[in-house]
């Protein structure tokens, strides 16, 4: 995890159709405030994250959804596939800020 104190917090997994089906767990609104504050003072316009999803780790980038000022964090296959996850489950995450 990053060198600051990583964010906790338990999350829905949510599925989404595109070319091909993928996932994501939405940021609660008080910690995306904080990754605002936080990409705002290091002049960055993405925000990178070291992620574990209950015991699979990995580094993500997170994408912004401007009309709820909350931030989504993709899954990728190797948490979800490991774990077995599906849509609607409650996962817990630990999420530290990169850079």
């Amino acid at each position: 995890m990053s060198k600051k104190k990583p964010y906790l917090f338990d999350a829905k997994i949510n599925a989404h159709q595109g070319h091909t089906r993928w996932y994501s767990v939405k940021i609660p609104a008080d910690i995306s405030k904080e990754i605002i504050r936080h990409r705002t003072e290091s002049r960055r316009k993405t925000v990178h994250v070291e992620v574990t999803v209950e015991k699979v780790h990995w580094r993500a980038t997170l994408f912004e959804d401007e009309a709820s000022k909350t931030f989504m964090l993709p899954l990728n296959n190797d948490p979800k596939d490991k774990n077995a996850y599906k849509a609607g489950d409650i996962v817990h995450v630990e999420l530290g800020l990169l850079g």
